[in-house]
């Protein structure tokens, strides 16, 4: 959120806030949000500046109900030290530092991102083996339901051949016993 002086946040800018929460979520723009004070060169003392980052992130504090990471920046001093390549400007001008946390910000956001895909992938696995598991348990049963009635009745098959055999081993030694 970027906010240029005169002074503190305008009730339509906090109503905004109020609205991202709704949409994005506390939690999720807790992760994000950035409080961005402009024109740092416009202030003549430190402490005026300070007291109105304070008073503005204590607004958004009472509005949403956490207080954001504050950055006061000045667009001019940047550019003037960019151009007349004097480091300190540069340094002063609130952007490399803005730069960096946006940065952090960004992996953290990444690693976040990261493991949460990791852990729908995972999840996402161990659905597809349970199915699996379950329709080859459901294939087995099937399979098992479909042998077993085979099984029985080679069984009987194999018992009816091994009387017929004992049948015919009885009744050809009673033929050759009559001749």
């Amino acid at each position: 959120m970027v906010h240029s002086p005169p002074g503190e946040l305008q009730q339509q800018e906090l109503d905004y806030l109020e609205k991202l929460v709704d949409v994005v979520s506390k939690s999720g723009l807790e992760e994000r949000l950035i409080f961005i004070l402009t024109r740092l060169e416009s202030y003549e003392n430190g402490d005026a500046y300070k007291n109105i980052m304070k008073k503005c992130i204590s607004q958004i504090n009472n509005t949403i109900g956490f207080s954001p990471s504050g950055f006061a920046i000045s667009n001019t001093r940047y550019k003037k030290g960019a151009i007349e390549k004097k480091t300190g400007l540069v340094a002063k001008s609130g952007i490399p530092q803005l730069q960096e946390h946006v940065c952090d910000l960004q992996r953290n956001r990444l690693e976040t991102i990261t493991s949460a895909r990791l852990a729908r992938v995972v999840e996402h696995k161990d659905k597809v083996v349970q199915a699996l598991q379950d329709q080859i348990s459901k294939r087995k049963e099937h399979i098992k339901s479909i042998k077993q009635p085979i099984a029985m009745d080679f069984m009987k098959f194999h018992k009816e051949v091994r009387d017929l055999q004992s049948t015919i081993t009885s009744r050809l030694t009673t033929y050759e016993n009559i001749t």
